[in-house]
């Protein structure tokens, strides 16, 4: 997996949705793209993605 775009959409549904624990150790990923009202991340104490280049961010 080279590039990941997650849209949240939260009308009606639970406030918090958390990320697939795979993209933490994911050693492909190179872009992440974070988008919705309110992004709540729980990131564990050891992360390992060392090819992630661009980790973008917006509200939707």
């Amino acid at each position: 997996m080279r590039g990941l775009s997650i849209c949240y959409d939260l009308f009606g549904s639970k406030p918090y949705v958390p990320l697939p624990s795979i993209l933490y150790t994911c050693k492909s990923l190179m872009t992440l793209e974070l988008e919705g009202q309110t992004i709540l991340v729980d990131v564990p104490q050891t992360v390992l993605s060392p090819l992630l280049e661009d980790l973008a961010t917006s509200i939707c």
